[in-house]
C-alpha cells in the first residue's frame, strides 16, 4: 500500500517549506484534537452544559448507562477502597458475588475515569470519559488516513466520518463506554501498517501495536476480533504484495505478525484465559434468532436518521434506525476515491465489504422490523455470519451490526482517498476548500438533534446508608426486580452490597431461590395465575412468612427497600401484601415520594426454635391443588425438593410429618438430607403419614424426595401440609 507523495504544493497539503517543530506540533496534532474535541462537545450537545448531573438517555428505560456508571465507580471502588482486582465484584449477588470476565467492565476507561472521579465526581468523569473518547477516535482516524493518503485535509475528514458516525452516535445513546471507545481499532491498525511496511522506528511501531492491541482486550472483546480479522486480512495483502520475492520477504512478515500477536496472547493471558474458560461453559451462547435480530438490514445502510440536514427533509427518530446508517456524502466520496484510485486502495474496498457482510448477520434483511421473534428473524438469504456463528466462540457474539464499525472506518480511507483525488483537479471549483465543505456536510448529516439527558440524582436515603457501617457489614434488598439497573447506580452511593445486578452475562444465581429472599424478590404475579400463589393457602404455611426477617438477618441483609413508582395496579397491592405479611403493619422505617424502606431488626438467637424456619420449594413440585374438604395439595414427579433456611447460627433438630399417597401402583419414597440419606418409606394409594428427623445446618438446607417410580411422570406422588416441630 503506498502513500500519495506529498510534495504537491496544495492548500490543505504540507507545505513546500519545512515548517519548525513548533508549527509542525501544532499543525499535525494539537489542531486536529483541538476539532474533534469542538465537534465532540457539538455532537453531544448540551451535555458539556450539564456534566455533573446528566448523563445522555434518549430513552429513559434504557438499563446500560447506569450499569456502565456502576462499571466507571466499581473500577475505582475496588482499585482504591478493596485494594483488588476487579474482575471479581463481591458486592452483588450477595452473597456469592459475581466475576466479571464476560461482562462489559471496560477496565481501560474505568481506570481512567479515576483520577477524573477523584476530581469531578462519577456521573462528570462518566461524561468527560465521552470527550475523550470522540477526540481521540478522530485523532487516531486521522493519523491512519494521513500515514496512508500523505493529504492533510482529506485525513481530517475521514477523522469526522469515523469519530461522529451514527454507530457511535447509537452507542452514545445506549452510555454503553466500552464500546463508545473506538479510537483504539485505527491506532492498532496505523502501527500494525507501519509493522509489517518496515517503517522507520521499527521497534516503536512494534510496540504500539502490541500496546493498542492490549487496550482493544481491556476495553472490548468485540473490537479485539476486529482487530485480528483486520490484522490476518493485512497480512495475507502484505504477502500478495511481496509474492515477488517472497523467498526473503515472507519469514520475516509472518514473524513480525505472529511476534505481536503471541505477546500480546502471553500478557493478556490473566484476563484471556478465564474469559476463554467462561465461554466454554456454555452459559455464554447466544440463540440465533437474537444473533439474526441484532444484525444490520440492508436497507438501513441508506436510510438517514434524524440528524441537522435530514431532520429538514422529514427523517425523524425511528425504533427502526440502529445506527446503520453508513452518509450519503460520506458513499459518495468513498466512491470516487474507489473509482479513481481502486488499484492503491483496493484492501480498503475489500476490508469493508467484508465488515459489511458480517453486519448483516447470519440472514439478509432489507429491512429492521422491532417485531421479529424467533421464527421471523432467522428467514433469509444465508449469508457468511453463518459461518462465523458456527465456528468455536463464534456464537458468544450477540451484535453483529457492530462490525458496522470496520465498514464505517474502511468508507473514511476510501472518502479520504476520494477528496485527495478532488483537490488534484484544476478544473474542480473551489478544489481547495472541498475538504472543508465536504467535512462539515458530513458532521451535519450525522449530527444528531440536541441530545436528551436525563438527571442522575440519587434519592437522599442512599446516602444516609452510606454513613452506616463498612461496605461488607450488611446488604440492601431493593425491589421490585426491574429497578435492578438504577439499583447498581444507587450502590455508588451507599456502597453496600446488593442482591441483583445487570450484567452483559447473568451468572448462575441460586440463592435468589432461597426461602424468604425468593418471595421477596418475585412480586409480581404469575401470568398463569389468577393470583400471586406464594400467599395463598398451601401445603407450606404462609404464616411462616413472618420468618422473612429472621432469614434476612442471617444473611446479613438489613434493608429491604421498595420503589413502589415501579408497581402498578394489582402488582402494588400484592407487594404491599407480602411485605405485611413479612414485616407486619408496623409502618416502613423510611417513607418518601420514591421509597419505602423496612429495616430488618436482629432477632432473638438464644432459643432457637422450629418456629422459626422458613421453608419453600424447590425444583419439582406441582401447582397448588384442593384435596378433600379443601385441603391444599402438590404433586411431584420422580424427585422434588424441599428448601429449609435454618436462620440460626447453630445446627437445629427438626421433626417434619406430611400425609403422602400414591397415585398409582404402591412405590417407595427416599428423602435425603443434601446427599445424605435420611429413610425409605412405602407409600400407597391411601394417605400414609410420612414422618423424618433432620439435623438443619445454619442457613440454607436441601430436602430431596426421590419415588420408587424414577420415570419422568409429573404426578406420582401427592403431599399433604408439611408440618415442622
Amino acid at each position: 500500500m503506498q502513500k500519495v507523495e506529498t510534495s504537491i504544493t496544495e492548500e490543505g497539503e504540507l507545505p513546500p517549506k519545512r515548517p519548525g517543530k513548533g508549527q509542525k506540533l501544532v499543525r499535525d496534532h494539537f489542531g486536529p484534537l483541538v476539532l474533534y474535541l469542538v465537534g465532540a462537545v457539538v455532537f453531544t450537545w448540551p451535555l458539556v452544559l450539564n456534566l455533573s448531573n446528566r448523563v445522555i438517555n434518549p430513552r429513559q428505560n434504557s438499563a446500560d448507562v447506569w450499569q456502565h456508571l456502576w462499571n466507571s465507580w466499581w473500577m475505582r471502588f475496588s482499585l482504591l477502597d478493596l485494594h483488588r482486582q476487579p474482575y471479581f465484584s463481591p458486592v452483588i449477588f450477595w452473597p456469592d458475588g459475581a466475576n466479571l470476565y464476560f461482562h462489559a467492565l471496560d477496565p481501560l476507561d474505568g481506570s481512567i475515569s479515576v483520577p477524573l472521579q477523584l476530581l469531578f465526581g462519577l456521573v462528570a468523569a462518566f461524561n468527560l470519559i465521552f470527550f475523550i473518547q470522540l477526540t481521540l477516535a478522530g485523532y487516531a482516524t486521522y493519523r491512519l488516513a494521513y500515514h496512508l493518503t500523505g493529504h492533510y485535509a482529506a485525513a481530517l475528514v475521514a477523522g469526522i466520518i469515523y469519530a461522529f458516525s451514527p454507530l457511535e452516535s447509537a452507542l452514545l445513546n445506549l452510555g454503553q463506554v466500552e464500546l463508545t471507545s473506538i479510537a483504539w481499532l485505527p491506532f492498532f491498525m496505523l502501527y500494525f501498517i507501519k509493522t509489517l511496511e518496515r517503517e522507520p522506528q521499527a521497534w516503536l511501531n512494534r510496540l504500539l501495536s502490541l500496546l493498542f492491541l492490549l487496550a482493544l482486550a481491556l476495553d472490548s472483546w468485540y473490537y479485539v476480533l476486529y482487530a485480528l480479522l483486520f490484522a490476518g486480512l493485512y497480512l495475507l495483502y502484505r504477502l500478495w504484495r511481496e509474492r515477488k520475492e517472497w523467498r526473503q520477504a515472507w519469514p520475516r512478515t509472518v514473524a513480525l505478525f505472529g511476534g505481536i500477536l503471541v505477546v500480546w496472547a502471553v500478557l493478556i493471558s490473566p484476563v484471556l484465559l478465564p474469559t476463554l474458560r467462561e465461554a466454554s461453559s456454555g452459559s455464554t451462547r447466544q440463540s440465533l434468532w437474537v444473533v439474526a435480530y441484532n444484525s444490520a438490514d440492508l436497507l438501513g445502510f441508506l436510510q438517514p436518521g434524524s440528524s441537522a440536514i435530514w431532520s429538514l427533509f422529514g427523517a425523524s427518530p425511528s425504533s427502526e434506525d440502529r445506527g446503520n446508517f453508513l452518509g450519503l456524502f460520506v458513499l459518495l466520496l468513498a466512491i470516487i476515491g474507489v473509482i479513481s484510485g481502486w488499484r492503491k486502495n483496493w484492501f480498503w474496498i475489500a476490508f469493508g465489504l467484508i465488515f459489511g457482510l458480517l453486519a448483516l448477520g447470519p440472514v439478509l434483511h432489507l429491512r429492521f422490523n422491532p417485531d421479529w421473534d424467533r421464527n421471523t428473524a432467522t428467514q433469509g438469504l444465508w449469508l457468511p455470519g453463518q459461518l462465523l456463528y458456527s465456528l468455536p466462540f463464534g456464537n458468544i457474539a450477540r451484535v453483529p451490526l457492530r462490525f458496522g464499525l470496520g465498514l464505517i472506518l474502511a468508507l473514511a480511507i476510501c472518502a479520504a482517498y476520494g477528496l485527495t483525488w478532488l483537490t488534484s483537479l484544476k478544473h474542480v471549483p473551489m478544489r481547495r476548500v472541498v475538504p472543508l465543505i465536504a467535512g462539515g456536510l458530513i458532521f451535519l448529516e450525522f449530527l444528531p438533534l440536541p441530545r436528551i439527558l436525563v438527571e442522575t440524582q440519587i434519592p437522599a436515603f442512599y446516602n444516609q446508608l452510606r454513613t452506616e457501617g463498612q461496605w461488607e457489614d450488611f446488604a440492601v434488598l431493593e425491589l421490585p426486580d426491574s429497578v435492578t439497573t438504577l439499583a447498581m447506580y444507587y450502590q455508588t452511593t451507599h456502597q453496600h452490597p446488593i442482591l441483583n445486578a445487570y450484567l452483559s452475562r447473568r451468572p448462575d444465581y441460586p440463592f435468589e431461590q432461597t426461602p424468604g429472599i425468593r418471595e421477596l424478590r418475585f412480586l409480581k404475579p404469575d401470568p398463569a395465575q389468577a393470583k400471586l400463589e406464594m400467599l395463598r393457602r398451601d401445603i407450606l404455611d404462609r404464616n411462616s412468612l413472618s420468618n422473612i426477617p429472621a432469614v434476612l438477618s442471617y444473611y446479613h441483609i438489613r434493608y429491604v427497600i421498595l420503589h413502589p413508582n415501579l408497581l402498578q395496579g394489582e402488582e402494588a397491592a400484592q407487594a404491599q401484601e407480602m411485605l405485611t405479611n413479612a414485616f407486619g403493619e408496623a409502618p416502613p422505617y423510611y417513607q418518601d415520594s420514591e421509597l419505602k424502606v423496612w429495616r430488618v431488626s436482629e432477632f432473638d438467637q438464644s432459643q432457637p426454635s422450629a418456629k422459626q424456619i422458613l421453608p419453600g420449594f424447590g425444583a419439582g413440585w406441582g401447582n397448588r391443588e384442593s384435596g378433600l374438604n379443601n385441603e391444599p395439595q402438590r404433586a411431584i414427579g420422580a424427585k422434588a425438593e424441599l428448601l429449609l433456611v435454618n436462620p440460626f447460627p447453630k445446627p437445629l433438630e427438626l421433626e417434619v410429618t406430611s400425609n403422602v399417597q400414591s397415585l398409582g401402583a404402591e412405590q417407595s419414597l427416599q428423602v435425603l438430607l443434601e446427599e445424605r440419606a435420611i429413610t425409605t418409606q412405602q407409600i400407597s394409594s391411601n394417605p400414609t403419614r410420612l414422618k423424618f428427623r433432620v439435623t438443619l445446618k445454619p442457613g440454607l438446607n436441601r430436602v430431596n424426595f426421590k419415588t420408587g417410580n424414577q420415570t419422568e411422570a409429573e404426578r406420582n406422588l401427592l403431599f399433604g401440609s408439611f408440618s415442622f416441630t
